[in-house]
């Protein structure tokens, strides 16, 4: 999580990072688990970018990616109940 998101609470371990380019874009996969939700993993997988044209800037694909999974974090993913495997995805 971002250093002025964090609190000692927020702690996490980040799993895993992948992009990968399929037809409809570029998406992003990250997989993560937080102290505070001990013995759950995260995933979210976003479309991050429409292509990888020279039009497109991945400095502002990647803080928006950022910005996004901070929110789905707080105000959905830590309320739902993880599945069997222990894992809660968007």
């Amino acid at each position: 999580m971002r250093s002025q998101f964090a609190t000692e609470e927020d702690r996490g371990t980040l799993r895993e990072f992948d992009f990968a380019s399929r037809e409809d874009g570029v998406w992003a996969t990250v997989s993560f688990s937080m102290v505070s939700c001990p013995g759950i993993t995260f995933i979210r997988s976003q479309r991050v970018m429409p292509d990888l044209s020279a039009d497109e800037d991945p400095d502002f694909a990647a803080m928006l990616f950022g910005t996004h999974l901070i929110e789905w974090f707080y105000t959905r993913a830590r309320g739902k109940t993880p599945d069997a495997d222990g894992i809660i995805r968007n």
